[in-house]
């Protein structure tokens, strides 16, 4: 796996959980909406770096 299909990958299935926070967004704080997106992101680029690495 290449670096252009990693951020391919991570950019496609970043758009499914950010558009279910569009739909709940209204329910949160400011401070569970920032949690939120900044935990969804982290996990997301986390994931397949260990692949990469070696």
């Amino acid at each position: 796996m290449s670096l252009n299909g990693h951020i391919s990958s991570v950019f496609k299935n970043a758009l499914s959980p950010l558009c279910t926070f569009i739909l709940i967004r209204k329910y949160l704080t400011q401070n569970a909406a920032e949690q939120l997106v900044q935990a969804c992101v982290t996990l997301r680029l986390d994931m397949g770096n260990s692949l990469l690495c070696g």
